[in-house]
């Protein structure tokens, strides 16, 4: 991982320095949401914590899982984060189990739950994206950053803004649903669209970063597809899009 500026001995990597400044961006907006659906901050606060640390354990563990063979035989480096490792399946996987179970627990909606804090989720993840330091495939775009003597896109930046710009749709499509316009959907689901989209320039599967499960996810075609069909289920699947149909 790059180091992107050093504190006496204490190295700060690129990456956990913009995902620290995501989760506390994202934990201010998810607040906000709280106290304008009326919802105890505390409760958001606690729901936020077990799926963001639940995320970062699905999200080694499932790196290490298809990593097996190589962990097995250094079993130490599985705690090794510094070096790199995290899948973004496996903190979808993580968050969402640990949320549903915590909202049963609790007996509350996790929809209603997951309401609260998606933009926040949209806006840390986009925070986050940019101290990510694989690029994507080779290009000939005037914008492309040159890495190994080869320039690539910078799909970190395109995920980042991506999501930024669809972020703000929601939001503009929210604020119509509460003047009475009609229209629904989730943060999340934008969110599965965008990231599904900038998986298109990750890579074209003739060089190494093809295979390489870097930085939260692997670099392949079916990352698009798969979140596509996460977006488009959450879309479908959030309370507020469900209340509008119910009227």
């Amino acid at each position: 991982m790059e180091v992107l500026f050093r504190i006496g001995p204490l190295n700060i990597y690129k990456l956990g320095f913009f995902t620290a400044i995501g989760l506390l961006a994202g934990l201010y907006i998810a607040m906000k949401e709280a106290s304008r659906k009326g919802i105890k901050e505390d409760e958001i606060l606690t729901f936020a914590q077990v799926i963001v640390i639940a995320g970062f354990l699905g999200a080694r563990l499932l790196f290490v899982l298809l990593n097996l063979p190589y962990y097995i035989k250094n079993p130490s480096m599985i705690w090794r984060v510094s070096e790199g490792g995290l899948s973004f399946h496996g903190a979808v996987l993580g968050g969402l189990l640990a949320g549903i179970i915590y909202a049963r627990y609790k007996k509350v909606s996790f929809f209603k739950l997951s309401d609260v804090v998606s933009p926040g989720l949209a806006l840390g993840y986009s925070i986050g994206r940019i101290g990510c330091d694989i690029y994507g495939k080779a290009t000939k775009v005037p914008w492309a950053v040159t890495v190994d003597g080869i320039p690539r896109h910078p799909v970190q930046f395109y995920s980042a803004l991506s999501n930024i710009l669809l972020l703000l749709i929601g939001a503009v499509l929210l604020f119509l649903m509460m003047r009475g316009g009609g229209c629904c959907g989730g943060h999340g689901g934008h969110g599965g669209h965008s990231a599904g989209g900038h998986d298109h320039h990750r890579s074209d599967g003739s060089d190494e970063y093809a295979v390489d499960p870097v930085c939260g996810m692997r670099v392949s075609k079916r990352n698009a597809i798969t979140k596509q069909i996460n977006g488009k289920t959450y879309y479908f699947c959030s309370e507020e899009c469900a209340n509008s149909f119910r009227g």
